[in-house]
């Protein structure tokens, strides 16, 4: 029995079997089904790709932890134009470059700020504030489609932790304060000894306070992410819809929260 058939013989069955009027509505309901998983189909990205050839998926993240990565002044616009060019030289058969999915994290401690509410206040600025030159270079890059940006935290740390470390007189996270660094990742193994809570400091979801250390709850978390969406969007002009947690720690909780802020992707590892 061919579809066009199956259609006409349910058409005729269904109202005598369930009557009328429930066939009406399973009809009706049929239809609404159809209308929905079409403009879903073409309003939406693919999520699920079936090929017999390998795909070759370029991912990165870190981008903009300019204070994360010691004495480094972070990526320079001339390294992120080589970077397009180099993407846009290798093409597939129809045409299209080669595309590295870059994550960046939005924003930079405001150390002054800080410094003035006596460590009580997490201030923070665009990452790219003062390089519009890498933002003109990222952005150029995605006109050419070589570059997809997602979003990768607000601050890659946890600042509450960290301001509480500062009020208290750590000397290990003061030190670094006054060299203009967050330093969460300098000592290596002795350290951590010292401070074992530095295991979870770089987890921007998770309480680096406490140890074990905890998920903190919905409301934080959506805020520090509605600012780092934020703080993209002032930078880039469009919000980010993938999302790479720092760390890639996360629970359910920052899955709703980053649903909340119009992020309906998530980037992981496997496990």
């Amino acid at each position: 029995m061919g579809n066009m058939q199956l259609k006409s013989y349910l058409r005729r069955a269904l109202p005598r079997i369930l009557g009328k009027t429930i066939s009406k509505n399973l009809l009706g309901l049929w239809r609404w089904f159809k209308t929905i998983h079409k403009f879903y189909v073409y309003n939406s990205n693919l999520i699920f790709v079936r090929t017999n050839h390998p795909i070759l998926i370029i991912s990165s993240d870190d981008w903009g932890s300019t204070l994360m990565k010691g004495d480094s002044g972070g990526e320079t616009a001339a390294e992120i134009n080589a970077l397009s060019e180099l993407l846009s030289r290798y093409t597939d058969v129809h045409g299209r470059p080669a595309i590295l999915n870059a994550y960046i994290t939005t924003t930079l401690p405001d150390f002054d700020s800080i410094a003035e509410s006596k460590f009580k206040v997490c201030a923070f600025y665009p990452t790219y504030r003062d390089r519009p030159d890498v933002i003109k270079a990222w952005l150029a890059g995605c006109k050419l489609g070589v570059f997809r940006l997602g979003f990768h935290g607000r601050d890659h740390f946890n600042c509450e932790a960290w301001l509480k470390y500062l009020q208290g007189g750590n000397e290990y996270f003061l030190q670094g304060f006054y060299e203009g660094k967050v330093r969460y990742r300098e000592g290596g193994k002795e350290m951590l000894k010292q401070i074992p809570q530095l295991r979870h400091f770089a987890r921007e979801y998770i309480d680096g306070v406490t140890f074990p250390s905890v998920p903190i709850p919905l409301d934080k978390q959506d805020q520090i992410i509605k600012d780092g969406v934020t703080a993209f969007r002032v930078m880039f002009g469009f919000s980010p819809t993938v999302f790479v947690a720092p760390g890639y720690y996360f629970d359910e909780v920052t899955e709703q929260a980053v649903l909340n802020n119009g992020m309906p992707y998530i980037e992981t590892v496997s496990q």
